[in-house]
């Protein structure tokens, strides 16, 4: 879900400021002290934030909203600017959440994202920050945040609605996901849930897989071998939606440049995993995912596709 909000004016009265990052190793150690205290997903981790900052050329660099409620740090928020041009015909100044407004550089696709808020007083912080914002700061037209989860998404639209802002709900896509602690508990195998084609489909691929050798899956044990399993993926994924006439997730050097910066930052914290999926001697695919409190998230795969006899 993506939530727009625009602006009509109301003055602040917290303290809060809209500075440029400058030193990261401070912003980290304030980001992470933060992060602690907060119910946040990887996509607003240091983790991911950071290694963002760190990618970014410096002409695209965002400015950092700090929000402080008697000195105690609550509220952070990375925010990019860039003027977007609507119906071909009008111009608005846009803040972004944890984006530039430049898609070379949001090709990253965030999900799970919002202000990094602390944990209890969230809405209460967040109303802050946007009369914050609507006092004018800096010139601005509308606040984009994008990949809010459905569940969040209401004390963006309150907190915006409380402030005086207009607010519009962009766009609203399901995400989908399993509860493996409840699969467990009841002893299913996970088979038994999809639909009895899929449940075909997946175990006639096994079976045609294994007549070239046991099906292994394979995790990258460390950063080395980590960085080879990613750059094969990225091989396998370019070659499909190429051949499909589309760029490919992997195709700019900005996106290879933050995922092997992503890796060798997190791979040691235990918060990325490199899966290689394999038929014996051959290799089927690769799984890229994120791991942060519990949850494990499917960012991108690479699959070996063959036709169907």
């Amino acid at each position: 879900m993506s939530v727009v909000v625009r602006k009509v004016g109301i003055e602040a009265d917290w303290d809060l400021r809209l500075t440029e990052p400058g030193d990261l190793l401070s912003l980290r150690t304030r980001w992470r002290e933060l992060e602690e205290r907060s119910d946040c997903s990887f996509f607003q981790s240091w983790s991911w934030i950071g290694t963002w900052l760190e990618a970014l050329p410096p002409n695209q660099q965002p400015l950092i909203l700090e929000a402080r409620k008697s000195g105690r740090l609550v509220g952070l928020a990375a925010l990019g600017s860039c003027t977007m041009r609507r119906r071909g015909v009008f111009t608005s100044r846009a803040l972004l959440v944890s984006e530039t407004g430049d898609a070379a550089y949001d090709s990253l696709t965030v999900e799970h994202n919002g202000f990094l808020l602390e944990r209890g007083i969230e809405a209460e912080t967040l109303q802050e920050c946007l009369r914050f914002l609507a006092g004018d700061p800096i010139p601005w037209d509308e606040l984009i945040v994008s990949g809010v989860e459905a569940n969040r998404a209401g004390i963006y639209l309150d907190s915006a609605r409380a402030t005086g802002l207009d607010t519009h709900v962009r766009i609203t896509e399901p995400y989908f996901y399993i509860e493996l602690d409840c699969l467990r508990r009841s002893g299913a195998n996970y088979l038994s849930l999809p639909s009895a084609n899929t449940r075909y489909q997946v175990r006639r691929a096994l079976r045609q897989y294994a007549e070239r050798g046991t099906v292994t899956v394979n995790h990258a044990s460390d950063v080395v071998e980590a960085r080879e399993y990613f750059s094969d993926m990225c091989e396998l994924h370019q070659r499909h939606w190429e051949g499909r006439g589309e760029p490919g997730a992997f195709a700019s050097l900005f996106m290879l440049n933050f995922h092997q910066r992503l890796i060798e930052k997190c791979m040691p914290r235990g918060e990325v995993e490199l899966v290689k999926l394999s038929a014996g001697p051959e290799r089927i695919g690769y799984l890229y995912h994120f791991m942060f409190r519990g949850v494990t998230s499917s960012y991108q795969s690479g699959f070996l596709y063959e036709e169907q006899s």
